[in-house]
């Protein structure tokens, strides 16, 4: 932000940056900028990844029954779309309703 002649009030610009970030290793703008832009990427691409994920449940739910079906899914971020998509989506509405029936935590 430029700031008018003779002003010394300038408001610096906040820049959001990845929560992996760690801040006393960034050297210079270019790793400010690429931690910066890796949280852009992240957030396009939370719905994309919870879309998959849910693609995956579907699939595996119509091609094999409840009772022998395992589906381990390795994510490596935390969207909430995908949470949404677990705790609601309709193939597993008797998984989370057997949890409940013995009391156990549907969310951790």
């Amino acid at each position: 932000v430029a700031a008018r002649a003779g002003s010394s009030d300038v408001e610096p610009r906040i820049v959001e940056l990845h929560e992996s970030t760690v801040l006393s290793e960034l050297q210079n703008d270019i790793q400010v900028g690429e931690a910066a832009s890796l949280l852009a990427a992240d957030r396009n691409a939370r719905p994309q990844n919870a879309r998959a994920a849910l693609a995956v449940l579907r699939h595996s739910a119509r091609h094999s029954s409840v009772s022998d079906a395992l589906v381990l899914l390795k994510v490596s971020r935390n969207p909430r779309e995908y949470h949404h998509a677990l705790q609601t989506c309709a193939e597993l509405h008797q998984c989370r309703e057997d949890l409940k029936a013995e009391r156990k935590k549907i969310v951790l």
